[in-house]
């Protein structure tokens, strides 16, 4: 081979070699106009701009920690930085610091934004602008008026007129928690005394809690307080009020003026009659028995063993009383009597025999009883044989009856 075709050779390969290296760089086998070039300046610039860009928007980047592969992210997923250093806000460079709270703001006036704390500055002993004062003034000392527009302590002192609260002296007497107040109501010593804030508001909070247990009845009753149905001197109930006693309770009065009658809802006692006719044996006395109740509202009688007593079951005063009828006998003498259980002899009438006609007796007698104490009724005759009291009937009661009745 000659010499120039081994050059010719050597310059067609070195041709291919720089072809190559172009087919590798352009794969597509041509060139792009539009592709961005790390060498070529003002391409990024001359892209049409986007007026307002959102978190959706696109970003190409290169991943450092992929070997720098192309990837995009959007703006909303890029990360907010913490802090912004080394500015000032006028916009000139600052001193590389970051800018502090308490650093003067460049065209902001003092009216639109104190730079130091308002209490440091204005503090009374040591504050670049310290508040006018003095001393403190004794209150039991008289002062001038104040003036407007001003700070000082000796212009917003109260002064106590006329009594100090501490020992030391003043233009008057030491306070004393009895003395008449000026201006209160009554203004007596005995009736007003002085009270703390603390122990006013105690007892304001107390006073209505028990307030609130009152109903509305019993308030319009304290309302009538000198007006209607309670006089200011008595505080106790007068006259027809809504509200009764309870059963339970136990007042106590000492005297009593009624212009109408006592009434209950239950009176206390029993009235019993016998059906059959009482025997009665000459000269023997005997005690009436009883066969039926009337009326009871207080267990007071009960047929058998004791059938022929009436008994107290709430202690009172009782009346007891007894109607019969004897059969008709001109001879002797009829006796009857309300006896107690000591044998005491409450009541009696003494009547003589009547020939042809049914002879009527009726006594009565007044005694205080304790529970369970009672009463019987005891006939006596003389006419010489057996006599007898006629049995009564629903109709005719008066044959046979007898009563107790609670009253007190």
């Amino acid at each position: 081979m000659s010499k120039a075709t081994e050059a010719l050779a050597t310059e067609l390969l070195d041709l291919r070699r720089r072809l190559r290296v172009l087919e590798m760089q352009e794969p597509s086998g041509g060139t792009d106009p539009n592709a961005i070039h790390v060498n070529v300046a003002a391409e990024i610039s001359a892209i049409a701009a986007k007026a307002v860009p959102i978190g959706a928007d696109y970003l190409v980047i290169e991943d450092s920690a992929a070997g720098d592969a192309k990837k995009s992210v959007t703006l909303a997923d890029l990360p907010v930085l913490a802090t912004v250093p080394d500015h000032a806000h006028d916009g000139i460079a600052g001193d590389g610091a970051q800018i502090s709270h308490d650093s003067a703001l460049t065209d902001i006036s003092a009216d639109d934004h104190h730079a130091e704390d308002h209490k440091d500055r204005h503090d009374p002993e040591d504050g670049a602008d310290p508040l006018d004062t003095e001393a403190p003034v004794d209150t039991g000392t008289a002062n001038a008026i104040g003036i407007s527009h001003n700070l000082n302590r000796g212009d917003h002192v109260h002064k106590l007129h006329d009594h100090a609260h501490a020992g030391v002296a003043g233009d008057g007497a030491q306070i004393a928690h009895n003395t008449a107040l000026s201006g209160i109501q009554g203004g007596a010593a005995a009736d007003y005394y002085h009270l703390t804030l603390v122990r006013r508001a105690h007892l304001i909070t107390m006073i209505n809690a028990n307030l609130m247990l009152l109903t509305s009845s019993e308030v319009s009753q304290l309302r009538n307080i000198g007006v209607v149905t309670i006089s200011a001197a008595q505080w106790a109930y007068l006259g027809a009020l809504d509200q009764a006693l309870a059963q339970a309770d136990s007042p106590t009065f000492d005297d009593l003026n009624l212009t109408g009658s006592i009434l209950a809802s239950t009176a206390l006692g029993c009235r019993v009659y016998s059906n059959v006719a009482n025997v009665i044996g000459d000269s023997a006395a005997t005690l009436l028995d009883f066969t039926t109740e009337i009326s009871d509202t207080d267990a007071c009688w009960a047929a058998g063993a004791n059938s022929d007593k009436l008994y107290a079951k709430t202690a009172g005063y009782y009346v007891a009383g007894i109607g019969i009828t004897w059969d008709a006998n001109a001879t002797g003498r009829r006796t009857i009597a309300i006896v107690d259980e000591d044998g005491d002899v409450l009541a009696q009438q003494i009547n003589f025999g009547g020939a042809t006609a049914l002879q009527m007796s009726v006594v009565s007698g007044m005694q205080y009883m304790a529970v369970n104490d009672y009463v019987t009724f005891s006939v006596w005759q003389n006419s010489g044989g057996n006599l007898n009291v006629r049995a009564a009937t629903v109709a005719a009661q008066h044959f046979c009856v007898g009563w107790l009745m609670r009253i007190a």
